[in-house]
């Protein structure tokens, strides 16, 4: 099983939201739904790697959630990334105002930050941890990958000694071709401890299966590398079962997200992964977690901004019986 910094639920910050004193005589209906945009500095390493592709994961709506009662829920969305719209919409003020926040938090259409603030709420009403709105807890502790986009050898290299100096042991990243991936996983692996952990995260560049197969042939010599993420396009089905036959590396895949992507059904019946990448809002994410359950198949969650998406993280981590792999949550970045 895959290790990483490992976190107990009831030491978290975050994993028992703030306790707000809820007023016995008023109701708690949302009174109001407050919204503001931060830009958020990237860390050194990131933010000169990261200007290359997505320069934009600096941008985050804060949703503050205000009730009746005065119990404030706070959410968030990173801008254009994360599930839903990049603010709240008009629509979703409208449907939420007035009512109850359990009325609405499962309704993953509201975006991100207004669903997480929706069920931050409703759990400080209860004054009770946010995990168990969500299903019985499994676990009181929950594994985190550190995080970074497709970088040079060097600086993977210096990413990984942080990662393993604030108690990390796994470490998702990038597979790119502009790069010598081979050569600086070699330069990485070099340096690291034998239980540090390597998931290579493709992004369907290995195109299809006459260039990704030696590819993988050749990382799967490094023992720290025990995943490969989508290595080639979703929809290819065919060249997803011939990787597995032909690679003793877990391979896993993003639940299909767009048109023409390969949904969980179908990948489970083909055997095509040995597990899947869960995202999106917190509906969606049970509904794959089920399915995963009665098929026996790991996934690990992302979602993905600051320390408030991460929290929240942790919550459906704690509930979700086969996330067995360390999530990707990014707060690392900043």
């Amino acid at each position: 099983m895959m290790r990483s910094a490992a976190v107990r639920m009831a030491d978290r910050p975050g994993s028992r939201f703030k306790k707000h004193k809820a007023s016995r005589h008023m109701p708690h209906t949302v009174k109001s739904i407050e919204t503001f945009w931060v830009d958020l500095p990237l860390r050194s390493v990131p933010a000169r790697n990261m200007v290359r592709e997505i320069p934009h994961w600096t941008l985050f709506e804060i949703c503050q959630v205000t009730l009746d009662s005065g119990v404030v829920g706070i959410g968030e969305t990173m801008v254009y990334y994360t599930w839903g719209a990049a603010t709240v919409s008009d629509e979703a003020r409208n449907k939420v105002i007035g009512r109850h926040p359990a009325e609405n938090m499962w309704d993953d259409s509201l975006g991100a930050g207004l669903q997480i603030a929706l069920f931050d709420a409703a759990a400080k009403i209860l004054d009770m941890p946010l995990h168990q709105l969500l299903g019985r807890q499994h676990r009181d502790r929950c594994h985190i990958s550190w995080w970074d986009m497709d970088l040079n050898a060097d600086d993977w290299i210096s990413e990984c000694q942080l990662a393993q100096s604030q108690g990390y042991t796994s470490f998702k990243t990038k597979g790119r071709p502009w790069f010598d991936v081979v050569e600086n996983t070699r330069k990485l692996c070099a340096t690291l401890p034998a239980h540090f952990e390597v998931d290579m995260d493709f992004n369907g560049f290995g195109v299809d299966t006459a260039h990704c197969t030696r590819l993988l042939k050749d990382l799967e010599q490094f023992p720290n590398v025990v995943m490969f993420e989508s290595p080639i396009p979703h929809s290819d089905v065919a060249g997803y079962k011939f990787l597995r036959q032909h690679t003793h590396v877990p391979l896993s895949m993003h639940t299909a997200h767009h048109f023409g992507e390969t949904p969980i059904e179908v990948a489970i019946r083909e055997e095509m992964v040995d597990g899947f990448v869960l995202c999106g809002g917190a509906t969606r994410i049970q509904r794959e977690a089920l399915v995963c359950q009665v098929n026996n198949r790991s996934f690990f969650l992302q979602i993905v901004g600051t320390k408030i998406a991460a929290a929240f993280a942790l919550q459906l981590g704690a509930v979700l019986e086969n996330a067995r792999w360390p999530s990707v949550n990014c707060h690392q970045l900043y």
